[in-house]
């Protein structure tokens, strides 16, 4: 088993109790260091504070795995930034109304609000496309509120990563 399956068999217990998704593991190894970035979501915006409850959570857990042997490793948690990939319907249920561009299998570009989103395919404006059909698909950037729900200030995880190494250093 890979160090990357060993950390995701690890951690799932600790993110299915928080309700967290695990979008990616990340291991970069430098010598004797090693990086660990664990990208989560949630069905909602993760806030700073889920965030930083969830990295205290999943340290120890990490901390005790025999595969760091006391090598030093920077444990990163973080959100998916803006720009990342729409690839699971979860994720287009998660932005219904925000702007998207996708490219589609046969070159064709659609653009506009994501109006509906099923397990199987996703509605743009009036245009309904099977997910199979998709090649890329990204949110755009948009500065007006798309829903009473959303804040139209809503931080982005770049923000977030920011934000989050400003609070380990005050500690």
């Amino acid at each position: 088993m890979s160090i990357k399956e060993q950390i995701q068999l690890a951690i799932s217990p600790a993110l299915d109790e928080s309700n967290l998704f695990l979008e990616d593991v990340n291991v970069v190894t430098a010598g004797k260091h090693r990086h660990l970035t664990i990208v989560v979501d949630a069905n909602h915006d993760l806030s700073m504070d889920e965030i930083a409850s969830i990295t205290r959570k999943l340290n120890p857990i990490i901390d005790a795995l025999p595969l760091f042997n006391e090598q030093n490793f920077n444990l990163e948690v973080t959100s998916p930034g803006f720009d990342r990939p729409l690839t699971k319907p979860r994720h287009w249920q998660k932005n219904l109304q925000r702007k998207v561009r996708v490219v589609c299998q046969d070159g064709k570009v659609v653009s506009g609000r994501i109006t509906e989103a099923s397990e199987n395919s996703v509605t743009i404006d009036n245009s309904n496309l099977n997910y199979v059909d998709i090649k890329r698909a990204n949110l755009e950037v948009d500065f007006k509120p798309v829903r009473a729900d959303r804040k139209s200030t809503r931080l982005n995880s770049s923000h977030q990563i920011i934000s989050y190494a400003v609070f380990c250093l005050k500690k």
